[in-house]
């Protein structure tokens, strides 16, 4: 099976971060990038 991987900027708050949850959540190898490390480190939590 061919592996879907996703980007996705603006991921520590608001329409990125759901985004990036919801990809997670549905099989995507997901990078994120963002100007706040500190939230981007909670996203782990949240795609189990």
């Amino acid at each position: 099976m061919e592996e879907k991987v996703s980007i996705v900027t603006g991921a520590s708050s608001g329409l990125g971060k759901e985004l990036a949850i919801l990809l997670c959540k549905n099989g995507h190898v997901v990078y994120v990038v963002a100007r706040r490390r500190k939230e981007l480190l909670k996203l782990k939590d949240e795609c189990k």
